[in-house]
């Protein structure tokens, strides 16, 4: 927890919007289906796939990195799409289908990565699958028992965000957002009077955590995420998410219960100390009690254990 502010802030939080791949995904991705469209047979197009992941650090391009790489160059990062680089002397584009400059060959529901020419040219289709983090369901079925609306923001594909979704319980999915999308979805949604907690853990979500009213991180994730939001969840387990949330509600809870008793020993014992009915002796007796009921009060906050 980075401040007290972030910790007033989620006991109020009517919103929780989670990222898919690495949230409520375990963002270990396999390839599952390689399907070449163009010239270049199967070998050919992992070589160069695997040569243009070599260097990235997105979950699609550590499946892909196993493979036998041919040497890339040039090689960037396009954020929320994917990769381009060089490789034998020929310009490509690793990435979503967003990143392709055409249409591309519909691959199912999977999670799909697409390899093209820089003139456009498709050659390939990668697909992977991705476990759903344990526990993701349950998250989610305990933050709608605590009133709290639940939605999803992925940058992935339609077919593969909802299947998500509808796994973890989560009906609102937006999917093909980019990291820019994600932020002006959250600043929406803020405009609306919502209390939003954005949950994330790659560079894609940086922006949405920095701009959520409270910004959690999962453990595992890039230090950039880690480093924006408003607290670091040390485990990569969903059900974090709602301890967090819970705790913050106890702590807050607990500190309006700590004024109230305060309030109520000035409230009563000034105007009897004024009257003369309390001697200086009960009535710093009183004080002590005061804060030693407030103390008592804040400790039992240690007895306070995970769901």
């Amino acid at each position: 927890m980075r401040n007290a502010d972030a910790i007033e802030q989620a006991a109020h939080v009517s919103l929780v919007v989670f990222d898919k791949t690495g949230t409520l995904t375990a963002g270990r991705p396999k390839l599952t289906d390689v399907r070449v469209f163009g010239v270049l047979g199967r070998d050919d197009v992992l070589r160069i796939a695997a040569g243009l992941a070599a260097g990235d650090t997105h979950p699609l391009s550590a499946a892909l990195r196993g493979q036998n790489a041919a040497p890339a160059s040039f090689v960037k990062a396009v954020a929320g799409l994917g990769v381009e680089g060089v490789v034998e002397g020929v310009r490509y584009r690793l990435g979503s289908e967003r990143m392709m400059a055409g249409k591309v060959p519909e691959m199912g529901g999977t999670t799909v990565s697409y390899l093209a020419r820089e003139d456009g040219e498709v050659l390939a289709g990668f697909g992977f699958a991705d476990e759903i983090r344990p526990g993701a369901a349950e998250a989610v079925a305990r933050l709608k028992a605590m009133g709290m609306a639940v939605m999803m923001l992925s940058g992935d594909r339609a077919a593969a965000a909802t299947a998500v979704g509808r796994a973890v319980g989560i009906d609102e999915v937006l999917s093909g957002v980019s990291p820019e999308g994600k932020l002006k979805e959250i600043d929406a949604l803020r405009a609306q009077g919502k209390i939003v907690g954005m949950v994330g853990d790659g560079v894609n979500d940086a922006a949405a955590l920095a701009a959520a009213d409270v910004g959690m991180a999962i453990g595992e994730g890039a230090d950039v995420a880690l480093e924006v939001a408003d607290f670091a969840l040390l485990r990569p387990e969903p059900g974090m998410v709602v301890d967090a949330l819970v705790l913050s509600r106890r702590i807050v809870w607990t500190l309006r219960e700590g004024l109230f008793w305060a309030v109520i020993y000035n409230v009563v014992g000034i105007p009897l100390a004024a009257l003369g009915y309390l001697s200086p002796m009960v009535a710093g007796g009183a004080m002590a009690a005061s804060s030693v009921c407030v103390l008592g009060n804040a400790l039992r906050l240690r007895r306070w254990r995970p769901g």
